[in-house]
């Protein structure tokens, strides 16, 4: 990915567009996480994405944006606005699958900047900053692993974790949790899955958030 600034061609409202997906009341953890999904794959039909590997200059093209690479950070993925832009720091020390999975991590904390409020309000077994970490994650999951373009890809002949991570340039171990959240996961590979604190059924979830796309 290398040191770089961003681009100022992308879509100006792009990060209003996402943050705009977010109802503006409390929710539960399962419709922030419905809520991360719908705005990666809001962003990917606004960057016109359909193949894999998702490029980074999807985020680092944006208005407002910078993405920078170091070598002495001390952990993967940083963020903060500097009066003027969002500057997403990397750990160049990383390589790149886990350099991307940083990145899209991070851009999920600035579509939060504004609405964290309403998404992430804590509950007894999870405080509201573990919520935002975990929706972070999900996001970039959702954003760099495509629900179709992994099906695509299992009709494409990837069948192990491994080999869904080299086509999608993600970690592995991102890859296989992806996979178990898909149900698309190798039989031994689906006690890796991601734990919803919430029991209203799906159709609920459906009636307040919308069909999914």
């Amino acid at each position: 990915m290398g040191q770089q600034q961003s681009q100022r061609h992308g879509e100006p409202s792009a990060l209003a567009a996402l943050r705009a997906l977010v109802p503006r009341r409390p929710l539960s953890y399962s419709e922030a996480l419905r809520v991360a999904e719908l705005q990666a794959d809001l962003l990917l039909r606004l960057a016109k994405i359909k193949e894999p590997p998702v490029p980074t200059d999807i985020v680092s093209r944006l208005p407002r944006m910078q993405v920078v690479c170091v070598g002495d950070s001390p952990v993967a993925g940083s963020v903060h606005w500097d009066g003027h832009d969002w500057i997403v720091v990397v750990n160049s020390r990383q390589h790149e699958p886990r350099r991307r999975y940083s990145l899209a991590h991070e851009f999920k904390h600035v579509i939060d900047h504004t609405t964290r409020a309403f998404l992430y309000t804590g509950m007894p077994r999870m405080t509201a900053a573990e919520q935002a970490e975990r929706a972070a994650d999900y996001f970039a999951g959702c954003l760099l692993m495509p629900h179709r373009q992994l099906k695509a890809a299992a009709t494409d002949g990837c069948r192990t974790a491994a080999e869904y991570a080299s086509r999608f340039v993600v970690p592995t171990a991102a890859a296989e949790k992806r996979l178990a959240q898909l149900g698309l996961a190798p039989p031994r590979s689906r006690q890796v899955r991601l734990v919803l604190e919430d029991t209203r059924p799906e159709q609920e979830l459906d009636t307040v958030m919308g069909p999914k796309a």
